[in-house]
């Protein structure tokens, strides 16, 4: 994420509690730019249940980054390695009575990810985007949403919503209606 001069960019794969050294080198209207030597701390992964996870050998031979919505009692959101193992995780919800199920890179920088009742009578939805330091950056209410979403190029949000119509011969009758 750039604004003016400013710069923001996630590093992966340093191990926790760490001082990192790095030199960037930006390609700037085809000429190279080098900073000089940068020095910074990494972070701590929040106690959370890890998921038991023992990746195939083709995805151990992938490398790479996997981001995922991982649900025990509470739901996270993590960046793990091809190993498996967390690099990088955020609670997503804060009861057990809501869910966060899908996450994707955010056009804005950071995360997007949803998270909403399982009981679809209780209208809760909203669609979070978070930062790399886990800082909530946004919260974007999204009635009658559940499962999943997309941000299109525009930046604008499309999500299902629970539609509830009733049916002369069937009743209630639920559905899906995209937002």
């Amino acid at each position: 994420e750039s604004s003016g001069t400013q710069h923001e960019v996630l590093v992966l794969g340093n191990p926790e509690n760490a001082t990192v050294e790095m030199t960037i080198i930006a390609d700037v209207d085809g000429q190279q730019n080098e900073s000089g030597l940068l020095s910074a701390t990494t972070g701590t992964i929040p106690e959370w249940p890890a998921p038991d996870l023992t990746p195939t050998t083709s995805n151990a031979d992938l490398g790479g980054y996997f981001l995922v919505v991982y649900q025990d009692d509470l739901c996270w959101m993590a960046i793990l390695n091809s190993d498996g193992r967390a690099v990088w995780a955020t609670q997503a919800t804060t009861d057990n009575g809501r869910v966060a199920i899908e996450a994707h890179p955010s056009q804005n920088g950071g995360w997007l990810f949803n998270r909403f009742s399982e009981d679809h009578a209780i209208d809760e939805g909203e669609i979070i985007r978070v930062l790399p330091t886990g800082e909530i950056a946004e919260e974007i209410r999204t009635v009658g949403a559940h499962h999943s979403f997309r941000e299109l190029e525009d930046g604008t949000l499309a999500y299902l919503a629970v539609d509830i119509r009733e049916d002369s011969e069937w009743g209630s009758v639920v559905g899906d209606r995209l937002i």
